[in-house]
């Protein structure tokens, strides 16, 4: 078996424990299920262990989300569609960075090097346009029924609502970089009804979900 450094770090280095801790959770009374071909522990946390099959048998590393009973969403993904909602996640994680800062900005930029600053910020909706063609796919890869169950609904919504948000802190960075705070600041902060992808539409909220003027408090 072969492990991932971030898995091994995670540990302490520790190898001793880290064998001790996989006999634990993936043997007869741990708590995993198998998702496709691989098999992830269900209920350790966020992240979740996952061994994955490779030239050299088993390969472990870290799941970035959990299959656990209180997580909601995932515990509620048929089998039949858990590899391709993995998949998802695998790509989110990959694709994930924090949105710039207009100070992160301010240093790129000196001495007045725009270039540089624009640079940043398309590299960061890069990012962000890949998730979404990311979280396209998986959509897709459900059937008309599927996408209409809730768990489907909940999940696609608060993904796009994620990905508008860190969208709109790149822009307010970009806005506060050029325009600074003095003054009436631009408001960029517009609600959107939801991403109209190729596979389809996807609102920001689900139906289920009350709009967000009327939201309890």
């Amino acid at each position: 078996m072969t492990a991932s450094q971030e898995f091994v770090h995670s540990w302490g280095d520790d190898l001793a424990e880290v064998n001790e801790a996989l006999a634990e959770v993936f043997g007869n009374d741990g708590h995993w299920c198998r998702v496709g071909p691989d098999v992830y522990t269900v209920g350790i946390g966020d992240p979740e262990y996952r061994l994955r099959g490779s030239t050299v048998g088993w390969h472990v590393d870290l799941f970035q989300s959990s299959w656990a009973p209180e997580f909601g969403e995932l515990r509620e993904v048929p089998a039949k569609y858990r590899q391709a909602v993995a998949a998802y996640i695998d790509a989110r994680d990959r694709l994930t960075m924090p949105p710039p800062k207009v100070e992160e900005l301010r240093q790129r930029g000196e001495p007045e090097d725009t270039a540089a600053v624009h640079a940043l910020v398309g590299h960061h909706l890069v990012l962000l346009e890949d998730q979404l063609r990311a979280l396209d796919a998986l959509q897709v890869s459900l059937s008309e029924e599927a996408r209409c169950q809730p768990w489907a609904s909940r999940f696609l919504s608060k993904e796009c609502q994620e990905i508008k948000e860190r969208q709109d802190c790149v822009s307010a960075s970009l806005v506060e970089y050029h325009l600074g705070e003095a003054g009436t600041r631009v408001n960029i902060w517009f609600w959107e009804q939801g991403f109209d992808l190729p596979g389809g539409f996807i609102p920001l909220l689900p139906d289920s979900a009350p709009a967000p003027e009327t939201a309890a408090v």
